[in-house]
């Protein structure tokens, strides 16, 4: 369950990091996954976490959208 929930969260990241821009939405995906696993240390079962870790698509996103072209392989 939790790789499946990841999917569909690297889904809704990338959308929102489509729509709001990329550093907004990794720090948001960073806290949020901050909060899940200190959730996760208090409660035997945490369903959001897996959502709110599937922000590793956004951060090659971020590489691409900052490294000059010519510096692309």
């Amino acid at each position: 369950m939790f790789a499946a929930r990841q999917f569909f969260g690297k889904l809704i990241w990338g959308w929102l990091s489509d729509r709001n821009g990329r550093k907004l939405v990794i720090l948001g995906a960073i806290l949020t996954a901050a909060l899940g696993n200190v959730a996760l240390a208090f409660a035997p079962n945490v369903w959001f976490t897996g959502v709110f870790s599937g922000n590793n698509s956004i951060i090659p996103r971020y590489m691409v959208d900052v490294t000059p072209p010519e510096k692309l392989a």
